[in-house]
């Protein structure tokens, strides 16, 4: 057993540790690479500029990257959509290869890029959850009664206080909320301009929206920096994407031309 110790011994001290998977095991991807999926993305062929692609976190997500880019002809501020490494294994072999077998695919929708604790967005966070508030107090009415409470000034004391306690009459931007249903009022839309006295949107837009549910696009027309738009349970115009399961890759911004033709449209918070 003595003899053998110095054996076991350099055998162990033999031993080379596992190498960890790191950023630079995977092929790059291109700012060309990535203008093009996010082209097929967007559905229409408009320009796209990327400004930058990086690896948010080398050691815990390697196979990810974050593309930053803008949409030039549209005018939108700065935006941000993640890219994962999608393996397509070989089917024989004995899995040993050169480099990682797969392709760069599009993995979440596009985010406005800002920055977290500007008071434009603190107010827009504001607003955003004032109007979700509103918004439940008017469905409550409307399982109670069958219909969702009239417009007017006196909606805060259909709602106060059974189905809310204090009607924020006013957004944080100082102007008020707007709310119209329907003529069944089975439909509603609450909205707010944002740091716009007036809405940039049309009254036909509004119309449209209480009586329908859902709003058209509406070509030429852009609406304010920060305008929100709600209709039964949820934002049809927003500054934040509501989720990144792909299924609005970019929530807000509307930059293929109407079939119908007119200019682009942005509903983008952070328009320059």
């Amino acid at each position: 057993m003595r003899r053998a110790l110095p054996v076991l011994v350099l055998v162990l001290g033999a031993e080379v540790p596992l190498a960890a998977q790191t950023a630079d095991d995977f092929p790059s991807l291109s700012r060309e690479l990535a203008a093009a999926a996010i082209q097929k993305e967007i559905g229409c062929p408009v320009e796209v500029l990327v400004l930058s692609v990086e690896v948010d976190d080398p050691a815990e997500t390697p196979a990810s990257r974050t593309v930053t880019f803008r949409l030039p002809e549209s005018g939108t501020a700065k935006l941000s959509v993640r890219f994962d490494w999608e393996w397509e294994l070989p089917e024989t072999g004995d899995g040993e290869w050169s480099e990682p077998p797969g392709r760069w695919r599009v993995a979440s929708a596009a985010s406005p890029v800002r920055e977290p604790d500007d008071e434009e967005t603190r107010k827009v966070r504001r607003a955003v959850g004032e109007m979700r508030t509103i918004a439940t107090a008017v469905e409550a009415f409307a399982v109670d009664w069958e219909v969702y409470p009239p417009a007017g000034t006196g909606l805060w004391k259909r709602l106060v206080p059974t189905y809310l306690r204090r009607f924020p009459a006013r957004d944080p931007w100082g102007n008020a909320y707007r709310y119209e249903t329907g003529p069944k009022r089975d439909h509603y839309v609450l909205a707010s301009s944002g740091g716009e006295e007036f809405s940039r949107l049309p009254e036909s837009y509004f119309r449209e929206v209480a009586a329908t549910g859902s709003g058209t696009s509406v070509p030429g027309r852009p609406a304010g920096p920060s305008e929100i738009v709600y209709s039964d349970g949820t934002f049809l115009l927003g500054p934040f994407p509501v989720g990144t399961d792909g299924s609005s890759f970019l929530p807000g911004v509307h930059p293929c031309p109407s079939p119908a033709g007119g200019k682009l449209e942005v509903a983008d918070p952070d328009v320059e």
